[in-house]
């Protein structure tokens, strides 16, 4: 019986997150973040392989060796190394390093999508669960008044139509908190695959809302993915544009022959070699601009890029400012205030003080100033997100 009763118990709490707590949950659990370890790990094992030297060539001739009237057969090993050019190692290593810190910038981003994303499911979430519940209040308000108006002894003409009224208006209310509950419905299950996680609440601040400056989110901006990126792609133009340069040199090798005459071991001889490859017909100067050219083109880029940014940027920042001022005109006080001069209006109109149609129009008004009020504070924390994203942090509501 203690068991029932505690597993009841149990089961009627309610699972409530904050949604940086859901947003961690689906950053942890992503695929994409071992998609990008993988990634890290093959770009890692990419600078050890710059370090290594080209293979050498070994190669084994026979035949036969005609020394005045005499033939004899000959075998010749030959073995071959490549020599690196000076320089030629920090060029390929430096390019492996700028791919690894190219992977591990995407690797940031697309850590930082999944976190922005399930943040801003969660943030609606917590929005249609405060819409969901007012108007379920709201509701059992006008369906109280409609009782009221059905209970009367004598219903005049007027009282008719006063509760056609406030039944059109409850149909009204059923449809829109039909909407509501759909749209939490899809959202549940999109933060379930997303974080793993059956949320049932969201904790979300609607009061004591700040707004940090503009410069303050501007010193962040350098430090976002998306800006390094396009200035790791300009680093890897330059180290490419070495490369081709080095690979248009002559390649130096150096060896070692040794020849054997058969039945005649006082013909064997070991020869030092020395080979090089002479850069005749291809010089490497078309690959040469096509590798400057490329250059020009992630310079180019990347003052687009940082254009874009910023451009993005003001215009974030600058629904931001206009949400948080939103926010200060209808403020929860306010609100607050409004729901209890509703309740003194029921009253009044049950005393007979004010007609049906003038609770109505208050009642309105308080929606009203209800769905602006929780709006603004979506619009605002959707802005933060946004801008956040951004510049390459992990939105914290506090």
């Amino acid at each position: 019986m203690n068991i029932f009763i505690l597993l009841l118990f149990l089961s009627s709490l309610v699972y409530s997150k904050t949604p940086q707590e859901i947003a961690r949950m689906a950053v942890e659990r992503t695929p994409q973040l071992i998609m990008g370890q993988q990634e890290l790990q093959a770009r890692s094992l990419g600078i050890n392989q710059s370090r290594l030297w080209k293979n050498p060539t070994v190669s084994i001739q026979t035949g036969k060796a005609r020394t005045g009237r005499d033939h004899a057969h000959v075998m010749d090993l030959t073995f071959m190394q490549p020599l690196p050019w000076p320089g030629t190692k920090e060029i390929l290593s430096g390019e492996a390093r700028l791919l690894e810190d190219l992977a591990k910038l995407d690797v940031t981003q697309a850590e930082l999508r999944i976190y922005h994303a399930t943040l801003l499911m969660s943030i609606e979430f917590g929005y249609m669960e405060k819409l969901n519940e007012s108007n379920q209040k709201r509701r059992q308000r006008l369906n109280g008044i409609k009782k009221y108006l059905n209970a009367k002894s004598i219903i005049s003409e007027n009282d008719k139509i006063e509760a056609s009224m406030i039944n059109n208006q409850m149909l009204l209310v059923d449809n829109y908190i039909f909407e509501i509950r759909s749209k939490m419905t899809n959202l549940k299950s999109k933060i379930k695959r997303l974080a793993g996680v059956e949320v049932d609440t969201v904790s979300l601040e609607l009061d004591q809302l700040s707004l940090a400056p503009k410069e303050e989110f501007m010193t962040f901006m350098t430090e976002g993915p998306e800006w390094k990126k396009q200035h790791k792609q300009i680093e890897i133009a330059k180290n490419q544009v070495k490369k081709t340069e080095l690979e248009s040199r002559p390649e130096v090798q150096v060896g070692l022959n040794y020849r054997v005459e058969h039945l005649r071991p006082e013909n064997e001889f070991i020869h030092a070699n020395v080979g090089v490859t002479v850069p005749l017909w291809d010089r490497g100067q078309y690959r040469q601009e096509i590798a400057r050219a490329q250059l020009k083109k992630e310079e180019a880029s990347q003052k687009l890029t940082e254009m874009n940014l910023l451009n993005s940027f003001d215009e974030i920042y600058q629904q931001m400012q206009l949400s948080f001022h939103q926010t200060q005109n209808f403020s929860m006080r306010k609100l607050q205030v409004m729901k209890k001069e509703i309740n003194e209006a029921e009253v009044a109109f049950k005393k007979g003080r004010i007609t049906a149609i003038s609770l109505l129009g208050h009642d309105n008004l308080v929606n009203e100033t209800m769905n602006l009020t929780y709006k603004a504070r979506y619009e605002f924390y959707r802005n933060l997100a946004d801008l956040n994203e951004l510049i390459g942090k992990k939105t914290d509501l506090k």
